[in-house]
């Protein structure tokens, strides 16, 4: 019985390690600076770059939201503007 708890406690420290970045890195930033360590070599940088680009894909940019106005929307518009604090 000893000997469960022991392996399934290993098991479980061993899964939350993995979670939670002890392994490697968590960003393209991390990995970038963890994989450039000693490298002096430009061909190096540029595989590492591209190794840790797949493994950290940039983030798509969320689109604004747009609307396009009618004519007289556009003739009513004056130019000025104001914001609120809420």
């Amino acid at each position: 019985m000893k000997q469960v708890l022991t392996v399934a406690l290993c098991l479980a420290l061993i899964l939350v390690a993995s979670q939670g970045g002890w392994f490697g890195p968590n960003d393209y930033d991390e990995c970038i600076l963890e994989s450039m360590k000693g490298v002096t070599s430009d061909v190096a940088a540029r595989l590492i770059r591209r190794s840790c680009r797949d493994k950290f894909p940039p983030q798509a940019k969320k689109k604004p939201r747009t609307k396009s106005l009618t004519y007289k929307e556009l003739g009513q518009l004056t130019g000025k503007s104001w914001f609120e604090f809420r």
